[in-house]
């Protein structure tokens, strides 16, 4: 005798699924978090179309709300007197890696399963190409330029999420991880590789892309406050490193934030992980001491050049 079909429901750390299995066991169809679900007389379950036009309504809100977010960043980064160095490739990676922690998690969160993802797709795509000519068209104009730039970081992201959902039935959700990192790279690689340290952008990007993926493997397992983090303290290093290359004090300090929010909480944690087992305290503190002073053994004189000449 054939069991009764059963609707089960998939807790997930970026969605919840219901998923509707027949007297077999096997799936019949599935839904994300929110969308409602409708039996029709041939067993079939199927998305709301409401429920479809709710969650449209839902992202195009989030895009609305993500301009002046990109719009204050770029704005503020001119104030701070950095304008003219993330105009170049160079500076427009560093505003990727700015945007990266928070548009990710906001690009994941507003979509939805196949179909509808590729209406995202198309949207997002169209959204990216359009400002992409235009960033190119008032390539001589600074403040257009970085805001455009700006804005089609966050189509980048929209984009690479859109790919990640169709891609995740097909070939499963650890391989979409990399369909997202790969798309991201090569849309961000498109937009940094114009102008000079041509193959250092490129690295830098691909590296980018390697620590979101990470992240995410991280949130899939059960670890989304460290991928966050970890998300937080690439951007925040990036604009440091960048800072640094074209010693330019202000994007140190604007890096200073993120990274500096990210590592509070990272360490308190591992602080308190550590020190509750006294072997383990032990051996990270002799083991950091040696790091420390073999570092500052070989490379004392100079860092300490360094930091005199920046100082100045």
């Amino acid at each position: 005798m054939t069991a009764d079909p059963y609707l089960a429901i998939d807790q997930g750390t970026h969605a919840s699924r219901a998923i509707v299995f027949d007297g077999s066991g096997n799936t019949v169809s599935l839904a994300q978090r929110e969308v409602a679900l409708r039996r029709i007389k041939t067993g079939r379950v199927e998305q709301d179309p409401d429920q479809i036009l709710a969650s449209v309504r839902e992202c195009l809100l989030s895009v609305l709300a993500n301009g002046p977010v990109a719009g204050s960043a770029a704005l503020v980064t001119r104030v701070l007197g950095a304008g003219e160095y993330l105009s170049t490739p160079g500076g427009r990676f560093a505003q990727a890696l700015l945007y990266a922690p928070l548009l990710v998690l906001i690009g994941r969160s507003a979509l939805l399963y196949a179909p509808d993802a590729f209406l995202y797709l198309a949207v997002s795509s169209a959204v990216f190409l359009g400002l992409r000519a235009f960033s190119q068209q008032h390539r001589e104009d600074k403040s257009w330029n970085m805001l455009a730039d700006s804005l089609a970081y966050i189509a980048v992201f929209y984009v690479a999420s859109s790919l990640e959902t169709i891609a995740g039935p097909l070939i499963g959700s650890r391989f979409a991880l990399s369909v997202f990192a790969i798309t991201i790279a090569a849309l961000t690689l498109d937009l940094t590789h114009r102008g000079d340290n041509a193959t250092l952008n490129r690295i830098m990007t691909l590296f980018t892309g390697a620590v979101v993926a990470l992240s995410f493997v991280l949130s899939d397992l059960g670890h989304a406050p460290f991928a966050a983090a970890l998300m937080s303290m690439a951007a925040g290093a990036g604009l440091i490193g960048y800072g640094w290359m074209k010693k330019e004090k202000a994007l140190m300090v604007f890096g200073l934030a993120p990274m500096g929010v990210a590592s509070y909480d990272t360490v308190s944690k591992l602080w308190h992980f550590l020190f509750s087992n006294n072997w383990i305290s032990l051996a990270v503190v002799g083991i950091t001491a040696i790091i420390i002073a073999s570092v500052l053994e070989r490379h004392g004189a100079v860092l300490k050049l360094k930091l005199e000449q920046w100082r100045r």
